[in-house]
């Protein structure tokens, strides 16, 4: 039942029910209804089983796919970069599952990921209804010590920001168009006739601006919240905020940290940013791969259901790559997870049939699975891939090749 499930993203009409009833029935010689069958897939128990399998299939790619950062990345214990996709329903679902825009998609769920961006693993996914928002999913605990967070709008708070600091932790945030934070100091000296930005705000300084690169200190105000037992109240922040000059857009791209310049340079900040593009890849992969987008039916259970066996699939795939890539000694972007779910969906079926067969029959199934694998896996242009993504270590200064390690 598990593997039909897991592998049902690449047979056929697979991710409808009928479309795993049908690999079911072929791979285990047994006689069922459809109807039975039915009653299955609309349990309450399947999604929470398979989310059990999600929480124990993370907990052993942490473990066994750990991989160390590098470079001035390596003073962190982990690089996380984190954002949430939505998943529109059936309408008849919008009681149980509301959707954020009520014309659009009045019934929703909303897969939060926060990825591991060294290797393929993933640390924690959340879904909810789509009508949670980001921030909200988003948990600050003492896990977060020692880790650097890279985080999208959908997670601007300062309150947030501020908790993770508390608990020992680092990030990475957009500026929001509009924020006007006053300005403490800069930490960059000037030659020359340097513009005085301490006491202003940020919209006075940014038309006078000649610098590529702003660093400077700035203070925020926020709302904190009620919390073990002391009444709201205001607060205030000092964080610091980088502009990186982008010459094609003609404006500055800007962040807020709580890192010093001693410990992640201003061009360094913009750099490890660029790296939150790979939970935009997961993201991909998950819907044009493994098709998560496509849910079957009008039952909650069963679409919940759906939900966590696509991302079990991703996950399984993502340790065939890496499996892949140590046999072959390749480097990601000779095999990027992308092509290699592409050609590892093309064998679901045996890979179904690998997986139920008795070990005297698996042999030379085995044999052709990889072969097939190993040879199709691999980049055919994968010497222009390398290419391209030296270049763009280069154009980045160095910065990323040294931080990657």
């Amino acid at each position: 039942m598990l593997w039909a499930l897991v592998f049902c993203f690449g047979v056929g009409d697979g991710r409808s029910v009928t479309g795993i009833f049908q690999q079911y029935l072929s791979v285990v010689k047994v006689s069922m209804g459809k109807s039975s069958f039915h009653t299955w897939m609309t349990k309450k128990e399947l999604p929470e089983w398979l989310q059990g399998i999600v929480v124990h299939v993370m907990d052993k790619m942490t473990k066994e796919l750990d991989v160390k950062l590098g470079g001035v990345l390596g003073q962190f214990k982990e690089l996380f970069s984190i954002d949430s996709t939505i998943i529109k329903l059936h309408e008849c679902l919008q009681n149980i599952f509301p959707g954020s825009r009520t014309n659009h998609s009045p019934a929703a769920l909303k897969v939060h990921v926060v990825q591991k961006v060294s290797g393929s693993g993933v640390e924690s996914i959340r879904v909810t209804d789509g009508k949670t928002a980001d921030i909200k999913a988003l948990l600050i605990g003492p896990w977060v010590r020692g880790a650097l967070f890279l985080m999208d709008l959908g997670y601007y708070s300062f309150r947030k920001f501020v908790r993770i600091a508390e608990n020992g932790g680092y990030f990475i945030s957009r500026v929001k168009v509009g924020a006007n934070p006053k300005i403490v100091r800069s930490l960059k000296s000037h030659r020359g006739r340097a513009v005085n930005v301490a006491g202003k705000r940020l919209k006075e300084i940014l038309p006078l601006m000649l610098r590529q690169v702003i660093d400077i200190e700035v203070v925020v105000e926020f709302e904190r919240r009620a919390y073990g037992g002391k009444k709201p109240r205001r607060d205030r922040q000092v964080l610091r905020l980088v502009g990186i000059w982008n010459a094609e857009e003609k404006r500055y791209h800007l962040y807020f940290t709580n890192l010093t310049p001693e410990q992640l340079s201003a061009e360094a900040i913009a750099t490890a940013y660029s790296q939150r593009w790979q939970i935009e890849l997961l993201f991909r992969q998950l819907k044009g791969v493994h098709r998560l987008d496509e849910i079957p039916g009008r039952n909650a259970n069963t679409a919940t259901a759906m939900i966590f066996s696509a991302i079990i699939s991703m996950l399984v795939t993502r340790t065939l790559v890496t499996a892949i890539r140590d046999a072959l000694r390749l480097q990601e972007p000779e095999a990027p997870h992308e092509r290699a779910g592409r050609v590892i969906q093309r064998q679901c079926a045996n890979l179904l049939r690998l997986v139920v067969l008795a070990p005297r029959e698996v042999g030379r199934l085995q044999i052709d699975i990889e072969r097939v694998l190993l040879d199709q896996v691999p980049d055919p242009n994968r010497g222009r891939r390398l290419l391209l993504h030296g270049i763009q270590n280069l154009m980045a200064d160095g910065m990323t090749q040294t931080m990657t390690g």
